[in-house]
């Protein structure tokens, strides 16, 4: 009698190497997708909040410029992050390893971040300018935003955001 020394074994074991390595090999393209814009959804988040930290930050140091109105010299927030000078003194509170990103008030462009008044000067939202980005970005967006609190537009009885809306919201004030 022949002995057998497990050659077919490791046969075996390589056939099953190969085999799953050619399945993750085709998996891989239909998984990137979703994990792309999932990870374009987490940073928009992050951001969000890293600009909301930023904001009351500034807000804090700056209380004693703001009259009964919540304005400095007659001009609300959303008009304020337009004035290129108090953007960019808000964004270096932004505290990222990232680039500070581009924040703006009523001229935000897509891509931009926004800061708005609410209903009145007294409440203070964080946006983000969706226009151009894709639609399963929004929908990552929208699945997440009870849990974070993501609106739907300023304002104090806003609904929670849905992928339909082209600007996505967090209250700071």
């Amino acid at each position: 009698m022949r002995k057998h020394n497990g050659s077919a074994l490791v046969w075996i074991i390589c056939a099953c190497i190969v085999c799953v390595f050619l399945a993750m090999t085709m998996m891989a393209p239909c998984c990137s997708d979703g994990c792309e814009y999932s990870a374009k959804a987490s940073n928009i988040v992050h951001d969000l909040r890293n600009l909301k930290t930023a904001v009351l930050a500034w807000y804090a140091d700056n209380l004693d410029s703001f009259d009964k109105e919540y304005t400095i010299a007659g001009k609300t927030a959303e008009e304020l992050a337009d004035t290129p000078e108090y953007s960019r003194v808000i964004t270096a509170y932004f505290t990222s390893n990232n680039k500070i990103p581009t924040l703006r008030g009523k001229s935000a462009a897509s891509g931009e971040y926004i800061l708005a008044c609410g209903n009145n000067s007294r409440e203070w939202f964080i946006g983000y300018n969706l226009d151009g980005e894709d639609e399963r970005v929004r929908r990552k967006l929208s699945g997440r935003s009870k849990a974070v609190g993501l609106l739907n537009y300023p304002g104090a009885d806003a609904p929670y955001y849905k992928p339909e809306s082209l600007r996505v919201w967090m209250k700071i004030l």
